[in-house]
């Protein structure tokens, strides 16, 4: 994971280190909005990074969400600034509104990692925030699975098995550890847990502080562990 974050711009991660988890950060589920919080639709439109501070409901968020596909890596970190600094004041309309805000600045930052070629573990980033199962079937996971030799280690029964950073780093810091199945219809299906699990052995220290930031948030319920389930023909 902390592969996708390093190569981010050092002025990104140096806002994702401001936002501390410990500052006001409200433990509340995404899902657990009260009606109220639904009964409020605004009238913006979120295409500009300074609308992320007037989030206030779940269909706000949604609407800055797809604002970020289009936006350039500097309004992206803009969005991510704008959290930063006014993580205190960023509209009181519900409890949530914060960590609301966190989730933006994380999907954000994973759209310059789109932006900037890496969109394998920005994907599963995405899916954490929205605490979402990612599920593929000949996508671009297989595709990369395909080009290790892992793949050629895993084409016959059930197992366990692991990507190292020699074979991809891009699967090893999302998937690592996982397990497999081939089926008799020529069906090879991978699955795994993709988490910010607490790390102390990085060799990059740098790269560890980011990881860990991610697992603290992730504890704050800002990221939430996925299951990995990917499919492929062989």
């Amino acid at each position: 994971m902390n592969k996708f974050l390093k190569n981010i711009t050092f002025i990104t991660i140096s806002s994702f280190l401001i936002l501390s988890p410990f500052k006001n950060v409200k433990a509340d589920n995404f899902n657990d909005e009260t009606e109220d919080n639904y009964s409020y639709i605004s009238i913006k439109r979120f295409d500009k990074p300074i609308d992320v501070l007037d989030v206030k409901t779940v269909e706000d968020n949604l609407k800055v969400s797809n604002s970020l596909t289009r936006m350039t890596n500097h309004q992206l970190n803009e969005v991510i600034n704008y959290v930063a600094d006014n993580d205190s004041g960023i509209s009181t309309y519900a409890s949530y509104n914060l960590n609301n805000a966190l989730k933006i600045a994380w999907k954000a930052a994973a759209q310059i990692a789109i932006n900037n070629g890496y969109p394998l573990a920005s994907t599963l980033v995405i899916s954490s925030v929205d605490d979402i199962d990612y599920y593929e079937q000949n996508g671009a996971f297989s595709q990369a699975i395909k080009r290790t030799n892992v793949y050629k280690r895993i084409q016959s029964g059930s197992g366990s098995d692991k990507f190292t950073p020699s074979d991809s780093k891009n699967l090893y810091y999302v998937i690592h550890a996982f397990d497999y199945h081939n089926s008799k219809t020529n069906r090879l299906s991978i699955s795994g847990t993709f988490d910010f699990s607490l790390n102390t052995d990085y060799q990059n220290m740098f790269s560890t502080l980011v990881n860990n930031w991610g697992y603290l948030n992730q504890k704050k319920e800002v990221l939430k562990p996925i299951i990995v389930n990917i499919e492929m023909e062989k």
